[in-house]
């Protein structure tokens, strides 16, 4: 499947970049990057077998989505779950016809899921521990019912992605060690844990349960994505709790991304805080120039 054929070439203006499944070609290697495989279109091969191989022995290991590539795409191994910030809801994520809303799909791009779930929510737009003055133990609380979530609608074998935004970040950090203890119990101490978070106030305090040192043992990657006009994420996240929020992480596991949004922002102002879902062409600029990376499989 997506073999080239000799004397037959597709083109859609000169930047055009995808082939066969919508993968990007690779115009030095001439190679797609399939997430857990590299594919090479002009040998028709997988360069290596599907590490997902003793899950499916009935499939030949150099398989592409069990031989149905019209109506399939190839699992990777991975899921994404998506938590909202302060005063948001799932809404966040998707337009009101359910479809994906740009900056969620901006963001889907750093890790390596074909799997994405936005429905959790914390309390829903201003609920319950979700109001403008949540604290330490309301977010202990939605972590608890986050881990939940998972352990009920998770892809068994997969790994998982938190991809979080302001707060919400806060609840994925402290999720992430009641997460792995919930998935080694259940037999599955192979799955990575991954974080992306983004404007989420950033916790140093040795002692704070949302300093992802007490983590460190429970996440495969960190990513945190941030901007200096930020308003909200310093200056009025330490207005209304007795936390020191600062703007990046200080340990050698988080890999703190910040974004130039001086040409979208004049000044610090609250917008800046959801750069992601305001302006998603500043993250998708940043996602192709490499500024920010996917996380470490």
């Amino acid at each position: 499947f997506g073999m080239q054929m000799p004397g037959r070439l597709f083109t859609a203006g000169s930047g055009y970049r995808y082939g066969f499944n919508g993968k990007e070609n690779d115009p030095e290697t001439q190679l797609q990057d399939y997430g857990f495989r590299i594919y090479k279109p002009q040998l028709g091969r997988f360069l290596s077998v599907d590490p997902l191989t003793t899950k499916y022995p009935m499939l030949t290991p150099f398989q592409f989505a069990s031989n149905t590539p019209i109506q399939a795409i190839d699992l990777d191994g991975l899921e994404a779950f998506f938590i909202h910030g302060t005063m948001s809801n799932n809404k966040r994520w998707r337009n009101n016809d359910g479809s994906l809303k740009e900056g969620t799909k901006q963001l889907f791009r750093l890790q390596h899921s074909k799997w994405i779930n936005t429905a959790f929510e914390w309390g829903g737009f201003l609920g319950y521990g979700n109001n403008p003055f949540n604290d330490i133990e309301d977010r202990r609380r939605a972590a608890k019912k986050l881990v939940k979530y998972i352990m009920a609608n998770r892809k068994e074998g997969e790994d998982i992605t938190l991809i979080a935004h302001s707060h919400g970040g806060n609840v994925a950090i402290q999720a992430a060690p009641m997460l792995r203890a919930a998935l080694d119990k259940a037999d599955a101490a192979d799955v990575k844990i991954n974080i992306i978070t983004v404007a989420t106030p950033a916790v140093n305090n040795e002692k704070s349960a949302e300093n992802p040192i007490h983590a460190r043992d429970a996440i495969n990657s960190h990513i945190h994505i941030y901007n200096t006009q930020d308003k909200v994420q310093k200056q009025l996240a330490n207005a209304v709790d007795g936390e020191k929020y600062e703007r990046v992480y200080k340990n050698d596991k988080t890999q703190n991304i910040e974004l130039d949004v001086s040409k979208e922002y004049k000044g610090t102002t609250t917008d800046a805080h959801s750069v992601d879902h305001d302006k998603p062409e500043v993250i998708k600029r940043n996602i192709d120039n490499k500024t920010i990376p996917k996380v470490r499989q």
